[in-house]
């Protein structure tokens, strides 16, 4: 697993769909029908740096209804297993530190009164060759 591939592994494992931000499915192009990635699920950003150089990426829980509990759960595991230390796992040629960012979680509104948001951030330090 590289440093891009690090980010789809460790957002795909809290049991929701994770999508790189800029790939989430919008239609099916084979046979036009409608295939939008279905609620709820998780976006995120693919940034990497060399050694020594943290990034800063934000994920996005997305849920859809009119209570917060299920979103704010999947948050809470997210911030109990990264814990807080921080995690470290091993990647291609090394290692990558993954800790809670500062704040590491904030409610967003959308357009429509339905969709729960959750904006998660982390700092990210890979220590790679």
């Amino acid at each position: 697993m590289d440093r891009a591939q690090f980010f789809k592994n460790f957002w795909s494992r809290f049991g929701w769909k994770a999508y790189d931000e800029s790939t989430v499915p919008e239609k099916d192009s084979l046979n036009n029908d409608e295939l939008k990635a279905r609620l709820p699920y998780i976006t995120f950003m693919t940034i990497v740096d060399e050694f020594d150089h943290p990034v800063y990426p934000e994920a996005s829980l997305w849920s859809y209804g009119t209570s917060w509990q299920e979103i704010s759960q999947k948050a809470q595991e997210i911030s109990e297993y990264i814990g807080y230390g921080g995690r470290t796992e091993k990647i291609d040629g090394g290692w990558v530190w993954i800790q809670r960012g500062h704040p590491f979680a904030q409610r967003l509104g959308d357009e429509n009164d339905m969709i729960r948001r959750i904006v998660i951030n982390i700092d990210v330090e890979f220590f790679t060759a």
